[in-house]
């Protein structure tokens, strides 16, 4: 379909019903294309395509419009650009769109029934949103998830009416969003109260207090806690290129003041196998979950985590005059010894600092981007052992010493010293397994070392692992462990 030069106006629902549709081109003359009453696209657009592969709107768009994607068939859910900052009544009620469902931070406004009756699994709300507007998600009755940002205030009137499957909630408010309405008219009317809802640490008695909430009997506290508090310490594994395996200590030592921040001091001491030791320091602070680092080259602090990130956010890490770009892809609960963390499953397009980040704890590959930051250096940073506070032990990954050296093996076969090879890697659901040797079993744990799957290794040398959630996980067959990551 192609717009014109001088076709300018379209009625409420421009695209209702087209199931079928693949493209439309707006004119380069075409200043405005838009709804009567709220505009789709402002300004210089070129094009908007709806295919099987790829659905764009243009950067300049401000607004999605009412009805505006109502019905459309079956397409890749749109790519929404930062401009884009309202989506209007039932701008995609019913539309049939594939996920993955991402709405940036900039959409600060959405409107009655802009989601109803879509068939989605997950949604995250922008953490600029402070109302969840009527009916906006109701008779989603694929919707299993919903992660409900800190910045919702207000939840109205069967927002999430008869969202039968949904199975979890995420409120990551620290006091409960009001509510509007009651019985048949409220917003979690038709969900089941059993569901574990997740709130942060030292909430959960005013949630269960809270008109509505109230209702929901399965609360779960989820841990963010102080970042590096006083002794803290962290154990990583080391991987030399001789073969040996040895250890890196971080200890919170200490306080200063730099640039008018109070500072926490944090050494960190690389153990090698000649017992050779390189010793460091690194400063960072904490403000609003959000951890920042000093860069010793630019003088200046930059982020290093944003613990306070949800699923499709995104934030910068400089070390020395490089970047890199952290994507948080999914946001999960885990629990470890009575304690709920908050744990986010991030990527970068170097694949240097990706995986698994354990909020107010850090990242599980290595504390700081020791990939970015030490490049053809004869050892890799490559797994979080231990993580003490005041000496009780926090956390502890798998069944090796916090301090543990491991020597090059002598007389080992050559079978043996062969690494297994996974493929696919990331997987969203099989692995094939190659060089297996003599063993026929296999167990995986996730990144707190707890264990979540035995099993046999079949005939074929496939290993089902649909049933696991996303996020980075250990396989151990034999006396050989590899970390593979599973993406939904």
């Amino acid at each position: 379909n192609r717009i014109g030069d001088f076709y300018s106006s379209y009625s409420d629902n421009p695209f209702r019903g087209c199931k079928n549709l693949r493209e439309i081109t707006v004119d380069e003359n075409n200043e405005r294309f838009y709804s009567e009453n709220n505009a789709i696209i402002e300004r210089e657009s070129k094009k908007l395509r709806v295919g099987c592969k790829t659905t764009i709107i243009p950067e300049d768009i401000v607004s999605i419009g009412r009805y505006a994607f109502s019905q459309v068939g079956h397409a890749p859910f749109p790519t929404i650009p930062s401009s884009v900052t309202t989506i209007d009544e039932r701008a995609f009620s019913g539309c049939e769109f594939t996920e993955p469902y991402v709405i940036p931070n900039t959409v600060t406004s959405i409107g009655e029934y802009a989601f109803n009756i879509c068939n989605f699994r997950e949604f995250t709300i922008p953490n600029s949103i402070t109302v969840i507007p009527e009916g906006c998600f109701s008779l989603c009755q694929f919707l299993k998830k919903v992660v409900i940002t800190e910045s919702v205030q207000t939840i109205e009137r069967k927002a999430f009416d008869r969202c039968s499957s949904l199975s979890s909630i995420y409120c990551y408010a620290q006091q409960p969003p009001t509510t509007s309405g009651t019985n048949i008219m409220s917003p979690f009317y038709g969900v089941s109260k059993s569901i574990p809802v997740y709130v942060p640490a030292g909430s959960a008695e005013a949630y269960r207090n809270a008109p509505v909430w109230e209702e929901f009997t399965n609360y779960i506290e989820i841990e963010i806690p102080e970042f590096a508090p006083t002794h803290a310490e962290w154990y990583y594994e080391i991987q030399n290129d001789n073969g040996s395996i040895t250890y890196q200590q971080l200890q919170q030592e200490g306080d200063t003041v730099i640039e008018h921040k109070d500072v926490k001091i944090i050494v960190r001491t690389n153990t090698l196998y000649d017992k050779h030791q390189e010793i460091t320091h690194e400063y960072v602070y904490e403000e609003d979950n959000v951890v920042y680092w000093w860069n010793k080259t630019l003088n200046e602090f930059t982020m290093l985590y944003d613990f306070a990130a949800q699923t499709g956010d995104q934030w910068q890490i400089k070390a020395g005059t490089e970047s890199i770009t952290l994507h948080v892809d999914a946001v999960e609960p885990v629990e470890y010894d009575g304690r709920t963390y908050k744990v986010m499953n991030v990527s970068d397009e170097g694949d240097l600092f990706s995986g698994n980040i354990v909020c107010g704890i850090g990242h599980v590959a290595s504390l700081f981007p020791e990939k970015l930051m030490q490049k053809a250096l004869p050892f890799d940073v490559e797994s979080l052992r231990c993580y003490w506070v005041n000496d009780d032990l926090i956390l502890h990954m798998g069944t090796v010493d916090c301090d543990e050296i491991l020597a090059v093996e002598e007389n080992v076969s050559a079978q043996d010293s062969e690494s297994i090879a996974l493929y696919p890697n990331p997987t969203n659901g099989t692995l094939y397994i190659e060089n297996q040797g003599d063993a026929s079993t296999f167990s995986i744990s996730n990144m707190l070392g707890q264990t979540v799957m035995t099993g046999n290794i079949a005939d074929n040398q496939i290993i089902n692992v649909s049933g696991l959630d996303g996020g980075m996980y250990f396989i151990c067959i034999g006396q050989r462990t590899v970390k593979f990551v599973v993406r939904k």
